[in-house]
């Protein structure tokens, strides 16, 4: 992706229109070109699934998986040798039931 390297949210770009995009497997990220500014965009958002299972398997996303070591949803990293769980196919959550997690109700207190 070529031209203007100044950085932007999409919230923040008036002319809308994608000028390019290039995938950067090293990085695991999608750079997305604007006419003034330019997105980076990581493939795999596992982290907005934290410890909530339920979530980070109907996610279906193939850069994230569940490690029961940590009881969290990680991003997934080439040639890592840990033990994770996914379903990218189905996405089946039977049996998981629904994430609360503690932090959420702390916040809704206040």
């Amino acid at each position: 992706v070529h031209g203007n390297s100044e950085k932007c949210s999409y919230d923040g770009v008036e002319d809308k229109r994608i000028m390019g995009m290039q995938l950067d497997k090293q990085s695991r990220a999608l750079y997305v070109a604007f006419s003034n500014c330019l997105i980076r965009v990581p493939l795999g958002r596992c982290e907005r699934h934290g410890k909530c299972k339920k979530a980070c398997i109907a996610s279906r996303d193939p850069y994230c998986g569940w490690l029961k070591e940590s009881g969290a949803c990680m991003q997934l990293l080439p040639g890592a040798t840990l033990a994770f769980e996914q379903d990218i196919e189905h996405g089946n959550t039977d049996g998981l039931g629904d994430c609360q997690s503690k932090q959420k109700h702390i916040t809704h207190l206040f």
